[in-house]
């Protein structure tokens, strides 16, 4: 295309790509959302940013990941905060600084160790403070070279030579009840918690449809966790409920559950806060309806499926001479695999005249000999729908080999 294109679409668009898809945009994309956008990638994602990359989020962003977690920054990373950082940890964590590290707190700092406390330093420890108070049940001073009391010009000093004392007075029964150091107020530090959402239960309104009116619904039952502890709730932030990802895909087959993008229908599907509700097109041919409602994992969370009500009509018949006077016919419907409850719906009319004695066979024997006529006429039709019949004729002559005359399908319209 040499120039301009331009397209617009009024109501909704969908594009299947059955294998790969490339796509190349020499100078600027700009993409609008007005708003929602979901996507579900099922195996890696490569993102390669050659210069800057910003993003802006004006509101809340939350992140799940799984399993392991890595950053790897080749020059400098800086994070400003301009309000709070609470990190909460479960298990352990390993710092390793390979040269200096520099920390400043320009106000009180507080640190709460619920066991043991060890640091141990190669060379020099300086600790430069107003007032310093330690306090303890028992306190023990270990030094290998020595130890020294220093206030002035007096020294107390314990060596591996001996204790010496230097002191121009030492009074041992004055009233002095030594200095006192200021008291740092014991502060608490509460647990960070934190919310987050999963689905334990789909449960839907009916699990087998009986016509194609009737709207599906599904309900999600879902957990949140908070300080420690999963409980069910429906009160949840609007953040919480874009978590949750909805998914009805159709198929055959009961097993399959995975989750296919890749076969658009015109469903209308509704989605409000802990429900979805699902109106079927009205030529769904499909026998199963899978409901999926998650967070994070499709496999262990909320899903449901239902028996989906199917249009029928027969497409075809497929005939033949079985012997002389008689002729097999076969309806073929439109449908894969057809229960029982459809096939009873299948009806015949032989030569203008409704077979009440074949309602519900798939496969009829007729004896053509009876019907006293050359051609003889088959329709087969979905009960109430003979406007959709399809057609064959057989022909009958005893003095002739018997065959198929033809075979079609009257594609929505009766043959007179």
């Amino acid at each position: 295309m040499l120039n301009d294109e331009y397209k617009h679409v009024e109501n909704n668009s969908k594009l299947l790509v059955e294998n790969d898809k490339e796509e190349t945009i020499q100078k600027d994309s700009i993409i609008t959302v007005g708003e929602e956008e979901r996507k579900s990638i099922k195996a890696n994602k490569i993102l390669t940013v050659e210069k800057e990359s910003i993003t802006t989020i004006k509101n809340d962003c939350e992140e799940h990941i799984l399993e392991d977690f890595i950053t790897i920054v080749k020059d400098d990373l800086k994070t400003i905060v301009e309000n709070n950082v609470i990190k909460r940890i479960k298990g352990t964590k390993t710092e390793y600084i390979e040269q200096d590290v520099k920390k400043k707190y320009l106000q009180n700092m507080f640190l709460q160790i619920g066991k043991d406390y060890r640091l141990d330093v190669i060379n020099s420890y300086h600790l430069k403070a107003n007032t310093v108070k330690y306090q303890a049940n028992t306190i023990e001073l270990e030094a290998t070279n020595g130890i020294s009391l220093k206030c002035g010009g007096n020294v107390f000093t314990v060596d591996p030579s001996g204790i010496f004392l230097k002191a121009g007075t030492v009074d041992t029964t004055s009233s002095n009840g030594g200095v006192s150091a200021k008291d740092v107020a014991k502060v608490e530090i509460p647990k960070p918690l934190y919310e987050k959402v999963r689905v334990v239960e789909l449960i839907p309104t009916i699990t087998k449809q009986d016509d194609l009116t009737q709207v599906l619904e599904y309900e999600a039952i879902v957990e949140k966790f908070y300080n420690g502890v999963w409980s069910k709730t429906t009160d949840l932030t609007p953040t919480q409920e874009a978590q949750l990802q909805w998914y009805f895909i159709k198929n055959n087959d009961e097993s399959d559950k995975d989750i296919l993008t890749d076969n658009p229908t015109n469903d209308n599907i509704t989605i409000n806060g802990l429900k979805m509700s699902v109106t079927l097109e009205e030529e769904n041919i499909y026998k199963v309806g899978h409901a999926h409602c998650f967070v994070s994992n499709s496999e262990e969370e909320g899903y449901t499926q239902t028996q989906l009500a199917r249009y029928l009509e027969v497409e075809d018949i497929v005939s033949s001479h079985i012997s002389q006077e008689e002729g097999e016919c076969i309806a073929v419907l439109n449908v894969e695999e057809p229960r029982q409850e459809e096939l009873a719906q299948i009806r015949w009319n032989i030569e203008d005249t409704q077979r009440e004695i074949y309602n519900g066979k798939e496969t009829i024997i007729h004896n053509l000999k009876e019907e006293k006529v050359y051609e003889i006429n088959f329709l087969a039709y979905i009960d109430g729908k003979i406007q959709d019949a399809a057609n064959t004729r057989l022909t009958f002559d005893k003095n002739e080999e018997k065959n198929v005359k033809n075979n079609t399908t009257m594609n929505n319209k009766q043959e007179s």
